[in-house]
């Protein structure tokens, strides 16, 4: 072959790879134009043939390829209605909210995006998050219908970590969407059980404001999702105040319900502030003093376990057992523990004679005091 042509051969080879390469950047660019754009509907058509290994091209062609098998109304439809009630949604339907097909592909695509979530394009991230969503809380957490303080632990680092992080980015960019600022609102109130005096009312407590705020803004924008949240936040407020008006008359249903409240948000903080414990306790007591059965119950168990004091534990546990019959046993326990078998005995067989879930402990009791030097679930207090 003469120098001429190896030339030419070299030029025009050159000149297909600048095409090749021209030609790959046009797709991409084309393919970026639709994201930038808000064309969504347009994504399969013009990023599903993309070629190249860069973290872009493959996450462009991981969307396309997800939605030529999952519409975005249809995921949006999975992500929705999953999360209102999703127990809800198998009853209603009985059938899961999506096929093994739709599953298969909804896992592939999110396991192919989370390795790489640097995002060009906000909507990606809006994106990532509800896949995020749909494959940590519905395939991983839901499905196994288990519900733990582990589990939920898990759920939580999931949203605080991963969910919001990219619902933020988003935002970032588009600050007045309605839905994404509905969906990172929500994040701030927390379902609570409906109070017996209003069963059909939906109640939610704020337990983040800056999550909150968020919900607050996509209901000034009117989207209807958040104002249905706001009107259950709503009543929740408007519940409290009436127990706490009542409280002050010396209701002493309200002073349960408030002392239970505060008892139920120190839990919550996994046993840590102690002053939501003591307030609980102040209420709980002014309720026992006006004959709250429960509430009396109820400072036996922090007295014995949250906050042990074996002096007023002894004097409340007399008293339920001279004023309700009730807690012969733990008196029972109470008083082996303190070396007086004979006394104990009498508890036990009252108990016993009483009938009931621990007449049969009570027997086991009357047992061990011949065989044991104390309660078989020890003693309380050392």
């Amino acid at each position: 072959m003469s120098k001429f042509k190896i030339i030419l051969s070299i030029t025009l080879l050159i000149l297909i790879i600048n095409s090749c390469i021209a030609a790959s950047i046009k797709s991409v660019k084309g393919c970026e134009n639709i994201f930038q754009n808000k064309h969504y509907n347009k994504i399969v058509n013009a990023c599903i043939n993309l070629s190249g290994d860069t973290n872009n091209i493959l996450t462009y062609k991981a969307i396309a390829e997800l939605l030529d098998k999952v519409s975005l109304k249809r995921i949006d439809k999975i992500f929705d209605f999953g999360d209102a009630d999703p127990l809800y949604a198998k009853l209603a339907y009985n059938k899961k909210l999506y096929s093994n097909l739709e599953k298969y592909y909804l896992k592939k695509a999110y396991n192919s995006l989370k390795t790489n979530t640097d995002f060009k394009f906000a909507f990606i991230h809006l994106l990532y998050a509800k896949l995020a969503y749909i494959n940590i809380v519905y395939f991983q957490y839901q499905e196994i219908n288990i519900i733990n303080s582990s589990i939920l632990k898990k759920k939580d680092d999931f949203i605080t970590n991963e969910y919001i992080p990219h619902l933020k980015i988003y935002l970032h960019k588009y600050p007045k969407d309605k839905e994404a600022l509905y969906l990172m609102g929500k994040q701030g109130i927390q379902k609570i059980f409906p109070p017996k005096p209003e069963p059909m009312l939906l109640y939610n407590k704020v337990v983040n404001n800056e999550l909150y705020n968020y919900l607050k803004r996509s209901a000034s924008l009117g989207y209807l999702r958040a104002k249905m949240a706001m009107i259950t936040v709503d009543n929740w407020q408007k519940y409290i105040a009436q127990l706490e008006i009542a409280g002050k008359s010396n209701n002493k249903e309200a002073l349960y319900k408030l002392g239970m409240l505060h008892y139920n948000n120190y839990l919550e903080t996994n046993f840590k502030n102690k002053n939501l414990l003591d307030e609980a306790i102040i209420l709980f007591e002014k309720a026992q003093l006006l004959g709250h059965k429960a509430a009396l119950l109820t400072l036996l168990s922090i007295y014995s376990r949250d906050k042990p004091n074996k002096q007023r534990y002894t004097k409340l546990l007399k008293l339920s057992v001279n004023k309700y019959k009730n807690g012969y046993l733990f008196l029972g326990n109470l008083y082996w523990c303190n070396g007086d078998k004979s006394k104990a005995e009498e508890m036990y067989v009252k108990e016993k004679n009483q009938g009931g879930l621990n007449a049969t402990e009570a027997n086991y009791a009357l047992e061990d005091l011949t065989k044991l030097a104390k309660p078989y679930d020890g003693c309380l207090f050392k």
